[in-house]
């Protein structure tokens, strides 16, 4: 047996039973490597120690082999990113939405006018060039009268 392969063997001896890494623990090296780079531009003691304070719990969790404890902590960082994540999420997905409306509302430019329900504020496309027409909400059946 080569070095490496009695190493692994020797690391999963070592590490059976033990917590391991969880969502929580990469939170902490996250936390870690921002607090880390943070500490070099702004030459601060005081954020380097609190970088290496997560780097330590990092590590302490992820040799525990107190496997409830660590998953009820996971739990508890669960419950609120989690809420956080969606919101970050839904807002991240309105931006795209809005960059997807604007990118085809650019194509559609020659052939298509888009207009506003006076009403609902839902999005109406209409094609271009038919003079005054009366336009009907699908969402909501308002009739309004614009000129495209």
């Amino acid at each position: 047996m080569n070095w490496f392969t009695r190493f692994t063997i020797w690391l999963n001896r070592f590490m059976a039973g033990r917590h391991g890494g969880d969502q929580f623990s990469a939170a902490l090296l996250i936390l870690y490597c921002t607090l880390l780079i943070l500490s070099n531009i702004f030459r601060s003691g005081l954020l380097m120690l609190l970088a290496t304070a997560a780097l330590i719990w990092c590590i302490w969790r992820m040799f525990s082999r107190n496997n409830e404890r660590r998953w009820k902590e996971n739990d508890w960082f669960l419950s609120w990113w989690t809420p956080f994540w969606h919101w970050l999420r839904s807002f991240s997905s309105r931006f795209h939405s809005a960059q997807d409306y604007a990118a085809i509302k650019a194509r559609d430019r020659a052939v298509c006018r888009y207009f506003k329900c006076p009403k609902c504020k839902s999005r109406l496309r209409v094609p271009k060039g038919k003079g005054k027409i009366s336009i009907t909400c699908p969402v909501c059946h308002t009739q309004f009268i614009k000129r495209t």
